[in-house]
């Protein structure tokens, strides 16, 4: 379901509604999605002495470009909201800051320009939604040619592959698990103004799976899919609740103020309630990389 994420338009309710993620094998030694990253690019490149040219797209306030940083000799980071870009510029001052959507990349970063390292994390979900339907206030009207959007999503998605340097270069990205019980919950609510777009919220991540492949495969690179499982950590079924209304439903009443909310939200945070009142809730992620080929 791709939604318009008004909450993305202000960085003080951005900052305080991010999913506190945790994963790790086994749901032991569990880590932030940041420790995730750190560990993924030590593992690649080694002890950070600003050896790489880095783009992220969908950078928001910084959160993860702060990880890739010490990576960086040059960062560039890309994203549609102007306030978000504002917190990142605080952050990162020498970063290079371009703002736009990552459909529209391509008008503001040459497409012949090539980095080391590209980097999506949570944020394709939103450009490939967009060739899939359109918001309408709180309408969501599908598009009338699917076939076609997803066509377009993945000429997007390929573009993005095509930044990459093809020697020694990566492209890595976050996405969610639609099968997770939080997802399931948030699909549910969506569902509410529209039925997602091929029947299924899996769907986007679908494509982008496809079209990563594809373009790796087009291209002789390597291409891998990893699966994290996880929690989001609250001190109480109020504190999961209040935070799926802002965080995921985006502080839509349409949404909230129904017996479909309430409904879900409490049995959710009911199901996954410890005795001492806090609540775990189940979360998952999907990792996509590519590896260009070595010197």
């Amino acid at each position: 379901m791709a939604h318009k994420p008004d909450v993305y338009a202000t960085a003080g309710i951005y900052d305080a509604t991010l999913p506190p993620y945790r994963f790790g094998k086994d749901l032991q030694q569990l880590i932030a999605d940041e420790e995730l990253l750190r560990q993924k690019v030590e593992s690649v490149y080694g002890d950070p002495s600003q050896q790489l040219n880095v783009l992220e797209v969908g950078a928001g306030t910084g959160r993860m470009s702060q990880i890739l940083l010490p990576y960086a000799h040059q960062l560039t980071v890309t994203d549609k909201f102007p306030g978000m870009l504002d917190v990142l510029r605080q952050k990162i001052p020498n970063a290079n800051v371009v703002q736009t959507n990552t459909r529209d990349i391509a008008d503001e970063i040459h497409p012949a320009r090539q980095f080391d390292f590209v980097g999506a994390y949570w944020t394709l979900s939103y450009p490939i939604g967009e060739y899939l339907e359109t918001i309408e206030d709180d309408k969501i009207i599908p598009i009338p040619d699917l076939a076609k959007g997803v066509a377009l999503a993945k000429r997007m998605i390929d573009s993005l592959v095509e930044y990459v340097r093809p020697q020694d270069g990566m492209f890595h990205a976050y996405f969610f698990d639609s099968e997770s019980p939080e997802q399931k919950v948030v699909t549910k609510i969506w569902e509410q103004l529209a039925p997602d777009p091929g029947g299924r919220r899996s769907f986007t991540r679908e494509i982008l799976a496809s079209a990563l492949g594809e373009s790796a495969e087009a291209r002789g690179y390597d291409f891998y899919e990893t699966h994290h499982s996880g929690i989001a950590p609250f001190s109480s079924r109020e504190e999961m609740i209040s935070w799926f209304g802002i965080c995921h439903a985006k502080g839509k009443r349409i949404l909230t103020d129904t017996r479909l909310f309430m409904h879900e939200t409490a049995e959710l945070a009911e199901a996954h309630a410890n005795s001492d009142g806090t609540v775990d809730l189940p979360v998952g992620m999907y990792e996509y990389t590519i590896k260009t080929k070595a010197k």
